[in-house]
């Protein structure tokens, strides 16, 4: 295809005053390509329009550029397409990077535009991000580093009750020792914020009045009912026990006891000092020991009014199983001992071995919590000796009538 339009010479012979001449007359031919390349070449020469408002499109060509300004601020890039202007945004593949040098006014406002962990404390300015510019609750335990935060970093006064959810604060994140007394404002701290089972012995409890399941609380005592006369009074100063009429002073090990009311005992009791008792216990299988000027006399509840269902005991063989117990002498263990009194030899059974009698034998027998053999009831031991001697002394009355 030729680049431009042909040109044929064609000779034209002119006369004048008899002089001929001839020249050259150029006549251009062109075809429609040529039109066509021609066309396009100056349609290249596109315009750029400056303005704030769209031009109206009138001989507009496709492909010119609208450059839509604001103030002194380009604000915006457009292309004519041949039937309306249409965005033309320079990209990042035109534009590789932006020094952050270059930006001197304005600000980035598209969150998704920073990269995340793009921004850390060191590109912060101290004292530049106050209270006022978190919104509320968008910081959590999770934003936070471990111990990034410590009470140097938190001004007087600014968390209270309300700052801190429910249960968000337990003794792991307390350090020990660091709440005191002074720290807990009065009146705050009452039986219904202590949990159950939290205080132990371990724990100093100090009180100067007060009342604790039902006890009042005094400087120097805890009492109920009346302090004149109560039913129950320990006093810290003379170390005395009142249980309404009865007194147990100085109380302590190898210490002297006095009772003037009835003793229940649910459990072993060891008494290791002088015990006196002006009353006797009663109840069905109770024993009472009185001691009084160095005797003992023991007692047990026999009285035909604490028993019901009686019936005498007349079957045979009773014999046997006396003489099949086996008595032993024994010393007492060491651990139920007390320091400095002789250890000398007794004479008894062991529990054991009654039991495995068994037969009725196993009644004299006291187990332990356990189930297992822990006593004898000596008492009982004498009912089936009795009963021996009675079926023994029987044998010989028949062996004498022979």
């Amino acid at each position: 295809m030729p680049l431009c339009p042909q040109i044929t010479n064609t000779a034209v012979t002119v006369t004048s005053t008899g002089m001929t001449t001839t020249s050259v007359t150029p006549v251009v031919t062109a075809t429609s390509t040529d039109v066509a390349v021609v066309q396009a070449s100056a349609n290249g020469k596109n315009v750029i329009t400056y303005s704030s408002a769209s031009p109206s499109g009138s001989g507009t060509r496709v492909g010119d550029i609208w450059w839509q300004y604001s103030g002194a601020t380009v604000i915006g890039q457009w292309a004519w397409s041949g039937s309306a202007w249409t965005s033309a945004p320079i990209t990042n593949a035109v534009i590789a990077n932006i020094d952050a040098a270059k930006i001197t006014t304005g600000y980035i406002d598209v969150a998704n535009r920073i990269q995340a962990g793009s921004i850390d404390a060191a590109k912060i300015t101290a004292n530049t991000i106050t209270a006022s510019q978190i919104a509320s609750s968008t910081i959590t335990a999770t934003q936070i580093a471990a111990s990034t935060i410590t009470a140097t970093q938190i001004a007087a006064s600014t968390i209270t009750a309300t700052q801190i959810a429910a249960s968000t604060i337990t003794a792991t994140q307390i350090a020990a020792s660091t709440i005191t007394a002074a720290k807990l404002a009065t009146g705050t701290l009452s039986a219904t914020n202590v949990e159950a089972g939290t205080l132990s012995a371990s724990v100093a409890l100090t009180a100067q009045s007060g009342t604790i399941g039902g006890w009042n609380i005094t400087t120097g005592s805890i009492y109920t009912g009346t302090l004149g006369s109560p039913n129950q009074y320990l006093s810290a100063s003379g170390g005395a026990l009142f249980t309404g009429t009865t007194t147990c002073s100085a109380l302590g090990v190898n210490s002297n006891t006095t009772l003037g009311g009835t003793l229940t005992v649910g459990s072993t009791t060891n008494l290791n000092g002088q015990t006196n008792y002006t009353g006797i216990a009663t109840g069905s299988g109770s024993t009472m020991v009185l001691v009084s000027t160095g005797s003992r006399v023991a007692y047990t509840t026999s009285s035909e009014r604490f028993k019901q269902n009686i019936e005498y005991i007349t079957t045979p063989g009773w014999l046997d199983k006396v003489l099949a117990m086996k008595p032993i002498t024994y010393k007492t263990s060491e651990d139920f001992t007390t320091a400095g009194e002789p250890n000398e030899s007794q004479y008894g059974f062991l529990a054991e071995d009654i039991y495995d009698l068994g037969g009725g034998l196993e009644k004299a027998v006291v187990l332990d919590p356990l189930g297992d053999p822990f006593s004898l009831s000596y008492d009982r031991l004498t009912v089936f000796l009795t009963l021996a001697i009675k079926e023994l002394t029987e044998r010989v009355a028949e062996l004498e009538k022979k």
